[in-house]
């Protein structure tokens, strides 16, 4: 979590690069730096392993979809594919 509050934060304070642009967040967990992400990029796709992981991530994405300037997608991340 702590990971995610700084990376959140610094997605704040760097806003202006990521405008336009489509971002990957990688074993995302709750979603939080990727749903901030997406208040700035115009895609996010928010990655992670665990079934219940991702569907609490897509909760979240609901949840705050309003706030969002950009579409999420929520993914399963195999590193098999």
């Amino acid at each position: 979590w702590r990971g995610a509050l700084l990376l959140a934060d610094y997605v704040v304070q760097h806003s202006a690069a990521l405008r336009g642009s489509t971002v990957l967040e990688l074993g995302c967990g709750c979603g939080l730096t990727g749903l901030v992400a997406a208040r700035f990029a115009s895609h996010v796709v928010l990655t992670d392993a665990p079934v219940r992981v991702l569907h609490n991530a897509r909760h979240n994405a609901e949840l705050n979809h309003s706030l969002m300037c950009g579409n999420i997608d929520v993914r399963m991340l195999n590193g098999f594919d």
